[in-house]
């Protein structure tokens, strides 16, 4: 009977989308090195990717306990600190839609991503 419910527990983890190590069955570890506070930055132009990047965001929330991502509408605290929030990202992600090379911030982040070579 206890191996039925372990079995049941297991198999219900499973179905929730948590991805695991094959060899082991666990949920990978995140780490994140000295000076990063995220896994990955969404850069996007609000105008027409906001609802697709906020989906990735919870989507990667979703298959991997722990990931930390940047999303502004979340994590931003100063317009003038875009630089410094690619810096302490470890990836970032351009989502790449409709006027993002006309946005002003989305350029600035563009740039910051290709100078610190992310």
């Amino acid at each position: 009977m206890l191996a039925g419910i372990y079995h049941l527990v297991r198999e219900t983890t499973y179905a929730t989308g948590v991805l695991y190590l094959s060899k082991t069955g666990a949920v990978p570890e995140l780490a994140l090195s000295k000076g990063t506070t995220y896994h990955l930055f969404l850069s996007h132009v609000w105008s027409s990717a906001q609802d697709q990047v906020a989906v990735i965001k919870r989507q990667l929330q979703l298959c991997l306990p722990g990931v930390r991502v940047f999303l502004d509408v979340d994590d931003l605290k100063d317009i003038n600190a875009l630089e410094s929030y690619i810096h302490q990202s470890a990836v970032v992600l351009i989502f790449l839609s409709k006027n993002y090379f006309c946005s002003r911030n989305c350029l600035r982040e563009a740039y910051a991503t290709a100078k610190k070579e992310k």
